[in-house]
């Protein structure tokens, strides 16, 4: 029996978002992904009308590809930080 998919939510992203930045090295993971690998596709892990990728862009300020951390490891970390206090994550 598959397990039933959720829907991939900017709550969602931001609590993965935390997880992901107590890591050593959180640059070039991806969030969504499972265990946040970065060689997996992370839209296979939710609901098919979740929009991953977008949801992540929105969540970093940013529009178009390539992902956030394209944009500078440094830069994109204190974008995360900023956004995770202003959700009141932080």
């Amino acid at each position: 029996m598959k397990k039933k998919l959720t829907k991939y939510t900017e709550k969602k992203h931001a609590a993965r978002v935390l997880a992901l930045l107590s890591h050593k090295n959180p640059c070039g993971k991806c969030p969504a992904s499972y265990q946040f690998n970065n060689l997996e596709r992370p839209d296979e892990n939710w609901d098919t009308t979740s929009n991953v990728c977008g949801t992540c862009m929105m969540f970093s300020g940013l529009s178009g590809y390539p992902c956030p951390c394209s944009s500078g490891k440094d830069e994109n970390i204190k974008r995360a930080w900023l956004k995770l206090e202003e959700t009141g994550m932080v």
